[in-house]
């Protein structure tokens, strides 16, 4: 069971690095397609 505790929380961490890098790599993204 600590195992999968272990697996959610570093889904969690992802999850939420994600969320920070969306935004970026979406300006990213829009300023190099113009």
């Amino acid at each position: 069971m600590g195992a999968f505790n272990t697996a959610i929380e570093t889904y969690n961490d992802l999850q939420s690095l994600m969320n920070k890098i969306k935004p970026i790599y979406n300006n990213y993204l829009k300023s190099t397609l113009k």
